[in-house]
């Protein structure tokens, strides 16, 4: 694979905002738009200038806090991982990133539009990869799953997972193959 030219500069939003560097800590996970799950490869930018409080009020640095955390905890990511991350930024990369989106994006829509069908409130899965489902006749976002399971074998994530807001509402991911997704509409709409 040949070597990519990146800087972390270059990766970094607050270097395009300004004032970022004083109240900003930046994420980025690669298991979504990359299919990285499971691999635990993403990274975190703690800006050397940022400041916090401490339980006293008085200010404290950030960085160095969060850099002994990461240094106690992990040992970083395996280098395979790394070479993986990085070609997702290459112009290859970037392609099938894009393609990826767009075909769980797709799956997404085939979900919405069987589940709609099918007489249940959706929300969700037009930008992205997850679509909500109202849960029917009063069930409990478990009694939903336990009935999709039982009846259907088809499986998701129950609403209240998320918190008491989730409660009445089942999640279910575009994650899979078209032909799992097919199926699963077919079993899910054939037997509600």
């Amino acid at each position: 694979m040949k070597p990519l030219s990146l800087t972390l500069k270059s990766l970094i939003p607050s270097t395009k905002f300004e004032g970022a560097r004083d109240c900003a800590i930046e994420f980025r996970s690669f298991s979504k738009n990359a299919g990285f799950t499971g691999t635990r490869c993403a990274f975190t930018v703690v800006p050397n200038t940022l400041k916090g409080k401490a339980a006293d009020g008085s200010e404290i640095e950030l960085w160095p806090l969060w850099n002994r955390r990461q240094a106690t905890k992990f040992n970083g990511v395996s280098y395979i991982v790394q070479r993986g991350a990085e070609a997702v930024y290459s112009a290859d990369g970037q392609s099938q990133t894009q393609a990826l989106i767009r075909f769980y994006l797709e799956n997404a829509q085939i979900i919405r539009d069987q589940l709609t069908k099918a007489g249940l409130q959706v929300y969700g899965g037009v930008n992205a990869p997850y679509v909500w489902v109202q849960t029917p006749q009063g069930l409990s976002s478990w009694e939903f799953f336990d009935q999709l399971l039982q009846k259907n074998y088809v499986v998701g994530t129950p609403g209240s997972g998320f918190g008491a807001a989730g409660e009445g509402y089942f999640r279910i991911s575009a994650f899979n193959s078209r032909a799992n997704v097919e199926e699963a509409m077919r079993r899910l709409t054939s037997n509600l």
